[in-house]
């Protein structure tokens, strides 16, 4: 009787610890899962933009703004000599195919006074140092190698899942200016609305911030009057127009029209 009642503790013992070890295991795919989930919607990008569903401009924003968090680039490209070969000294031009022109320039942190063939890539690291119009400028630079190929892909390089990886030129200069021109529904706080008269003619910019008082994140000349009444109802305005830059931290769109009041 004794031996009986032992046999059956250990069988319920062992069913209690086979249901424990699948209960682990459910929940360490749980969270497996749970932690891919938030990785594939921890950014917004270009190709998410659907003028259907306003996006928070808290949340363009922080999109928009994303290569400014990026410390490090490493980029593949041809170098811009005037001849069939130089050599990299303070500073050398880059481009993304042969006949092309130059879209990055580096000011390099040692110079290298090998001669280089143009029709050569070279794979430069560097930290992004500012833009002027369509340029982008780097410091820091060091010669990563020389002769290895990187083709471009055609997507847009994630600057937010970005980690100093070589990428083909052209692939990070489109998309560090993936959003310039992109049309889209943004929704936000009506914080307030600017008039500016020139010999140009006149511009009306409507500010939308995430909440009152909040800061001010997206900037919006719209072709149309102000609408009455949008002091007493400032919450939720959404308003369509084209991305036109950045300007003092704040994402500047074009173009606009408000679409809810």
């Amino acid at each position: 009787m004794k031996k009986s009642i032992f046999l059956v503790a250990v069988f319920a013992a062992s069913l209690l610890i086979s249901s424990c070890g699948d209960k682990k295991e459910s929940g360490d795919k749980e969270t497996g899962q749970k932690v891919e989930k938030e990785a594939e919607i921890a950014y917004f990008t270009p190709e998410m933009i659907d003028l259907n569903k306003p996006v928070a401009v808290d949340i363009l924003k922080e999109a928009v703004l994303a290569w400014d968090s990026v410390k490090e680039v490493t980029i593949t490209g041809y170098c811009d000599f005037f001849f069939d070969k130089g050599s990299i000294a303070e500073k050398v031009g880059l481009k993304g195919s042969l006949d092309g022109q130059m879209i990055v320039e580096c000011t390099m942190a040692e110079a290298y006074p090998e001669e280089f063939e143009k029709t050569v890539p070279v794979t430069i690291k560097g930290k992004i140092k500012e833009v002027w119009g369509d340029k982008i400028y780097l410091e820091n630079c060091t010669l990563v190698a020389k002769g290895e190929e990187k083709p471009a892909t055609g997507k847009y390089v994630v600057p937010q899942t970005y980690k100093g990886e070589n990428v083909n030129i052209n692939d990070f200069v489109s998309s560090y200016f993936g959003w310039k021109n992109k049309e889209i529904r943004v929704i936000g706080y009506y914080d307030s609305h600017t008039t500016s008269v020139t010999s140009y003619g006149t511009t009306i910019r409507v500010d939308l911030s995430k909440e009152s008082m909040g800061e001010k994140m997206v900037g919006c000349e719209i072709n149309h009057e102000v609408p009455e009444g949008i002091a007493d109802n400032r919450e939720g305005v959404e308003i369509q127009g084209k991305i036109d830059g950045v300007v003092f931290g704040k994402v500047s769109m074009v173009e606009c029209k408000i679409l809810n009041r």
